[in-house]
């Protein structure tokens, strides 16, 4: 009795088993695939209006493909391109390119540490200047994914002021590409024997070439591939940010894109001197003002006050220098400060605690009669 229960269990068993495998399996009507959604027209990276925001037609939702757009990034692999998508004027998602010259596990790595989630939900405006820190383990490459999100942002902000320029709705200010340096100058022991301090100044602007020169002089990268700049920094910790100060407001100057982000457009060179106004402070003469802050992050050295100071200062003496014998190369009069107002200056660029402005040079070209040099 209980052999013959147990088969008829196990049979009935069987049979549903049965039933439930040809309800799966039987053939059924498709149901009608929905219409794929309209993909959006591909565009260049720097087409006018495709920022979302840039006018009346842009779109909701833009994809911007990095490759070719930082040719000077490269990891250890090779190029490092990634997509950056944009949702409503703010980045939705940063994600590798496919394909890429770095492997699987390192994606994984920047993933974990969470590189690809630093810019999502920032305006592209925020975006495009955000401080993101390299990952410790894969810092070369992972600056270079860095480098390849802030020229995709770059490249869309470019478009969108493009295309205000264009169609008259531009507003004062904004974001400003310079050109490639020219790397022109005289010889070196020509321009170490001009070198000088001068503090008299015309107030006619640099061009945007003279600026580039300038900057790329100061502390460029020299070695791309490598990551490395014209002036050396202690354990190459890279730790100073360029601030140039203008008329016009104060950039931060990025170099690997050679771009000048606007941080405020008010004018913060009388910050720089020693006077607070007037005509007798050449600060508010000449036409730029580089300010020399140092980010207490990069350069890690927290448990080590007085070798962050030290090194602070040697290695923006260094930058300094790079300056002084660009502008003796180029015809241009420089000086270097100390007598700036740093909490004053912090307050304006809204520097985080971790940052602080160290010096400043004052930069421009000669007063109509020149000036008498000092050592």
């Amino acid at each position: 009795m209980k052999a013959a229960n147990f088969l008829n269990l196990l049979l009935a068993t069987a049979v549903v088993l049965l039933c439930a495998k040809l309800h799966f399996v039987s053939p059924r009507a498709p149901s009608p695939a929905p219409a794929p959604a309209a993909a959006p027209a591909a565009a260049p990276a720097d087409a006018p209006g495709t920022e979302p925001g840039a006018g009346p037609e842009a779109a909701d939702r833009l994809v911007i493909d990095s490759t070719g757009l930082a040719p000077h990034a490269r990891g250890f692999g090779g190029p490092v391109p990634v997509e950056v998508e944009i949702t409503n004027g703010a980045v939705a998602r940063v994600s590798p390119k496919m394909p890429n010259g770095e492997s699987p596990m390192f994606f994984e790595m920047l993933e974990e540490a969470g590189l690809w989630n630093a810019w999502n939900g920032l305006p592209v405006s925020v975006a495009a200047t955000a401080r993101v820190d390299a990952v410790t383990s894969a810092t070369y490459s992972s600056k270079a994914a860095i480098a390849n999100v802030r020229a995709a942002l770059a490249s869309v902000s470019s478009a969108r002021r493009r295309a205000e320029a264009a169609a008259g709705t531009g507003t004062a200010g904004g974001d400003i590409a310079l050109p490639p340096p020219s790397r022109d100058a005289m010889p070196l022991g020509r321009a170490l024997e001009a070198r000088a301090t001068h503090r008299e100044f015309s107030s006619e602007p640099l061009s945007s070439q003279e600026l580039s020169d300038l900057l790329w002089a100061a502390n460029g990268f020299n070695r791309p591939d490598a990551g490395k700049r014209t002036a050396p920094t202690a354990i190459n910790r890279q730790e100073i940010d360029l601030y140039v100060c203008r008329a016009d407001g104060a950039f931060l100057w990025d170099a690997e894109a050679n771009v000048l982000r606007l941080v405020t457009t008010n004018d913060l060179r009388g910050l720089t001197g020693r006077m607070r106004d007037g005509a007798d402070n050449f600060a508010l003469v000449a036409p730029v003002a580089l300010v020399y802050v140092i980010d207490k992050e990069r350069q890690a050295m927290q448990d080590r006050p007085e070798d962050a100071a030290k090194y602070a200062s040697v290695d923006c003496g260094f930058v300094g220098q790079n300056v002084y014998l660009h502008c003796a190369a180029a015809g241009l009069h420089t000086v270097f400060l100390g007598s700036l107002r740093p909490d004053e200056i912090a307050a304006a660029l809204a520097l985080p605690p971790t940052r602080f402005a160290l010096f400043a040079q004052t930069v421009g070209k000669p007063a109509g009669g020149g000036a008498a040099a000092n050592p």
